[in-house]
Parts: C-alpha cells; sequence; structure tokens
C-alpha cells in the first residue's frame, strides 16, 4: 500500500457501502460521494503506523491499494478516524477509518 509516495505494510481492508445522507421528495435514498473503509494494521510490525496516521488525521491522502473489486487502485480521500487496538492492556494494532475515497482518473 502506497499513501502520499510512502510505503507502508498491506493492513486489512473491510469496505463500507456508501453512506445516505438524504433522501429525493421521491423517497430515493442520496449516497455520500465517495466510498468508505477500515484499514487494520497488527502489531508490533507497525508500531509507528499511530504516529504516522495520526498526524495525517484530518488532511487529503492518495493511496493506490485494492479497491472494492480487488484492482489496485490509486484513489483520494480524508483520513477520517484513528483508533489503537489495546487487549488486555497492550496495544495489539491500529485501526483507520478513510472516507470520500474517489478513483483518480488519468494517471
Amino acid at each position: 500500500m502506497v499513501v502520499d509516495s510512502n510505503e507502508i505494510p498491506d493492513p486489512e481492508i473491510s469496505w463500507e457501502s456508501p453512506n445516505i445522507i438524504g433522501y429525493t421528495i421521491g423517497g430515493e435514498p442520496v449516497l455520500a460521494a465517495g466510498m468508505s473503509c477500515e484499514l487494520s494494521f497488527s502489531l508490533p510490525a507497525e508500531l509507528d503506523l499511530f504516529v504516522f496516521w495520526y498526524s495525517l488525521l484530518g488532511q487529503r491522502v492518495t493511496v493506490t491499494m485494492p479497491g472494492p473489486d480487488g484492482c489496485i487502485t490509486t484513489m483520494a480521500g480524508y483520513v477520517s478516524r484513528i483508533r489503537q487496538r489495546v487487549r488486555g492492556g497492550v496495544a495489539d494494532g491500529v485501526d483507520v477509518t478513510l472516507e470520500y475515497l474517489n478513483p483518480i482518473v488519468g494517471i
């Protein structure tokens, strides 16, 4: 996986369906622009990834990773949440949520 030109270990990726942000007059759902996903990194190999992702919180990033269809895709989006997983009082991993991901065309 590549994030803003930084090569990082491949995470487990969980894609989420687009959020419904409203409804038309006819009752049809209006979906949010872009896709969302959660990246899950396991420790200890990625101990410094929490700091790396935390520095990008709220920032626009360009990522190259497998898309929902499994094909490697370059997308732009925002880092919206970072959570450090702790089990039994010991850091176990880092979860990162990316939102508003849209493929970049013409690279």
